[in-house]
């Protein structure tokens, strides 16, 4: 890139940059994503048989700007979980 015209040192930086600004935010989600996906879970959850009550937990509960996962929380009627 550098021996093009118009790709200076500091376009070449803006590029790496972006680059490595992409690279660390790949895993990352805007809130309104993240309740998109976690609602039909959460709706899953709600009816199995053996579910007492489930509720999002973690960022997404706190509403933060930027998701990293999805974290569900679930009560079973029964010990060991649901069958």
């Amino acid at each position: 890139m550098a021996e093009l015209d118009g790709f200076g040192e500091k376009t070449q930086a803006n590029i790496l940059e972006g680059i490595e600004r992409k690279r660390t935010y790949a895993s990352r989600h805007l809130l309104s994503d993240a309740l998109r996906a976690a609602e039909p879970l959460l709706e899953n959850l709600r009816g199995h048989s053996g579910v007492i009550r489930c509720s999002a937990a973690g960022s997404l509960r706190r509403f933060r700007e930027i998701i990293g996962d999805i974290d569900l929380l679930a009560s079973s009627k029964k010990a060991g979980g649901c069958d």
